[in-house]
């Protein structure tokens, strides 16, 4: 039995009594009982029970009189008529008030409750109905919602993703977090130097975000900031950070690798528990966070990749932009081939900005000393760069020179190693030969390049030297004598050439005698 209220209307109490005792309370059905039409009535407009014994003659108000009072109420609730043997001709009549069904008078209890669960099992599959239409109904609304999340923050990482205007994107952002968190404020804060500053805001008397650059003051906010954490708050807990205006908050860190650079936050007044936020609100700002942290590093790298190419505009005029563009001609060059050796995880343990300035720092370096020594830089790649010596100008110890550079490159991230505890290091690779060197790109972009397998072999020496290590092929050591000291490493297999080449490591300069 599910418990259901059935309302007994009889003028005899012994009829009431056996109803009740036998029949309704055995099987767990809360009883009412009323002993006329108007009592009946009454019950029924107040307590709405489930389903109603009903006698004929009663005074008052009989049967007839209390269904036809039931009809100017609306109510459809099923009857089932107690009525004595040879009043069957009734029938007609209260079945067209809206009686289901009747039992003569006297019945057995078994008589009662077979009447009973048939009637009130067309209730219980009804309400079951009705309770699952309204489970599909809430389902397709919920279905719904989820979509337009789903299309929002899809139509976000796309943004993300495209580098649009920072400013534009966090506004956006914050438009979104609001509406899908049904908030009526929000803010993205984010740190810059040792201060949080409030890049954008939404007012609740304004419909969408506006962009604003202020120091972030909110006790509230600074405390969430020092905990690291998400924070889901209602308005009893932000009343000792807000005791004239508390609020319902939620707040999400901004983290990138291990590191917080901001905070994204919405809030809204609670008149109710129920305007408490949710934890699905706090997993859907959590997901906008991650967006906005995305965002910021793909800006910031973005700057510092054009500053590290502005840099190397500036810091490497004989790479870009020769007055005027020098035809192609045949030489003896030497190559320099620089790759970078990091103890950073490039992939997962650094951040990107980490990347960015140790590259950037890396890169400087090598290039001062490579032009510092005579060289010209003729491409940067990655984490490497390719530099040539006795072009464009002609330079009688050019050999040298690159030499000199290689390990004073080596000396120096050594120094950088002890100083700053900086863990990068440079693997290079020596080759001298006849090579082709001319201007090679447009008018509005040239690069210095150099062509031959003198070249290629400088590459892959590069490539094989371990990290502190300078590589040399034997034209190299001809060439400088004894004023280098080596030692051979033997043969190695070079791709792209059918004999293999003899290898030394170079360890170290003498002094010329000039």
């Amino acid at each position: 039995m599910a418990g259901e209220t059935i309302l007994v209307v009889d003028d005899t109490r012994d009829n009431l009594e056996f109803v009740v005792e036998y029949v309704l309370q055995p099987k767990g059905f809360v009883a009412l009982t009323a002993n006329n039409g108007q009592e009946g009535l009454d019950l029924v407009l107040k307590h709405n029970p489930d389903l109603i014994l009903l006698d004929y003659n009663m005074p008052v108000l009989d049967g007839p009189g209390m269904l036809r009072e039931m009809q100017k109420f609306n109510l459809n609730i099923p009857v089932i008529l107690m009525t004595f043997h040879g009043s069957e001709d009734i029938a007609v009549e209260v079945f067209r008030l809206g009686v289901r069904d009747y039992i003569i008078k006297p019945f057995y209890p078994e008589e009662m409750l077979a009447v009973i669960e048939r009637h009130l099992s067309e209730i219980r599959l009804q309400r079951e109905k009705e309770a699952l239409t309204d489970r599909i109904l809430q389902a397709n609304r919920d279905l719904k919602m989820r979509l337009q999340e789903l299309n929002m923050l899809y139509s976000i990482g796309k943004q993300v993703t495209a580098l649009v205007n920072m400013q534009k994107l966090l506004i956006r952002v914050l438009d979104a977090a609001v509406q899908v968190t049904r908030s009526e404020q929000g803010y993205i804060h984010i740190i810059q130097g040792q201060q949080l500053i409030c890049r954008a805001f939404k007012p609740s008397t304004h419909e969408s975000a506006k962009a604003q650059s202020v120091v972030c003051r909110d006790p509230l906010a600074i405390t969430i900031l020092k905990t690291s954490k998400p924070a889901v708050l209602s308005a009893n807990q932000t009343l000792k950070f807000r005791p004239k205006t508390p609020t319902c908050v939620v707040y999400t860190p901004l983290v990138v690798g291990n590191r917080i650079i901001g905070l994204l936050g919405v809030e809204r007044s609670e008149k109710t528990p129920g305007d408490q936020y949710t934890g699905h609100e706090s997993a859907l700002l959590s997901a906008l966070s991650d967006y906005v942290a995305i965002a910021i590093t793909n800006s910031r790298n973005y700057e510092a990749r054009q500053k590290l190419k502005a840099d190397f505009a500036a810091n490497a005029p004989s790479r870009v932009m020769l007055p005027t563009r020098e035809s192609g001609n045949r030489r003896e060059i030497t190559t320099l081939v620089l790759n970078l050796h990091s103890a950073i995880n490039w992939g997962e343990t650094a951040s990107a900005q980490e990347v960015i300035n140790t590259l950037d720092e890396s890169i400087t370096l090598a290039i001062q000393i490579i032009q510092q020594a005579g060289g010209t830089l003729s491409k940067v790649y990655g984490d490497g760069l390719i530099a040539i010596f006795n072009a464009p100008q002609p330079q009688p110890n050019h050999v040298r020179q690159a030499v000199g550079a290689a390990l004073k490159l080596i000396q120096m991230t050594e120094e950088q190693a002890r100083l700053k505890g900086r863990k990068v290091s440079y693997g290079i690779g020596i080759s001298v030969g006849e090579s082709v060197v001319g201007s090679i790109g447009t008018n509005e972009y040239t690069t210095y390049a150099v062509i031959g397998a003198s070249a290629n072999l400088a590459k892959r020496l590069g490539e094989y030297a371990a990290p502190g290590q300078i590589l040399a092929e034997e034209a190299v050591i001809q060439h400088v004598g004894k004023t280098v000291p080596s030692r051979i490493l033997g043969q190695l297999k070079i791709k792209g050439r059918k004999q293999p080449a003899q290898v030394y490591e170079i360890i170290g300069l003498r002094p010329t005698q000039e």
